[in-house]
């Protein structure tokens, strides 16, 4: 029997997604890197139309952008020589397109760094079908998508579509616990 986690009660799953996150990061840096860090990561769910899902998640995606640009220009300005809070001053105020010509100038192609920086990561279920016994079942399983397309183009908007064909819910086919 397919029990939902928590109810769908949302603030529980919520708070316990925001510490999985935490708790794995840090102890991924530890193992990795052999550093001790504390983690503390934020988790949203969002409730909103289907109209409006691509274009919430459009948004969320330039957000990475910028926080991408962001992060590499602060690293650059470290590595130069400046102070944590030299380099968080020199940022501020900077559009992302004059950090970007500033980091390129210095070297670093945006472009060429990895799509899940510049992009983000998105989470989602994917139907499958499943032999069980003699007859064949659908499933879903989670699936980590780490090579987004932008979701302002085509092959972006087509992605979460199907995404969320995928998500209508059929009757009968969950329980909660």
């Amino acid at each position: 029997m397919y029990t939902v986690p928590f109810r769908r009660r949302v603030e529980k799953t919520n708070s316990v997604l925001a510490g999985i996150a935490s708790s794995a990061f840090s102890l991924s840096v530890a193992k990795l890197f052999k550093k001790t860090l504390i983690a503390a990561f934020d988790s949203r769910i969002i409730v909103s139309s289907q109209e409006k899902i691509v274009e919430y998640l459009t948004w969320r995606q330039r957000d990475a952008w910028r926080n991408h640009n962001n992060a590499y220009a602060y690293w650059l300005f470290r590595r130069i020589g400046h102070k944590p809070s030299e380099a968080a001053k020199m940022l501020k105020g900077l559009k992302t397109k004059e950090l970007h010509e500033t980091l390129f100038r210095q070297g670093l192609n945006l472009a060429k760094t990895p799509a899940w920086q510049r992009r983000g990561i998105l989470i989602y279920r994917e139907p499958y079908q499943k032999q069980v016994k003699k007859q064949v079942v659908m499933r879903r399983r989670i699936r980590e998508n780490w090579n987004l397309p932008l979701f302002s183009s085509k092959e972006g908007r087509s992605l979460i579509q199907q995404i969320l064909r995928w998500a209508k819910p059929s009757k009968g086919r969950e329980k909660s616990a």
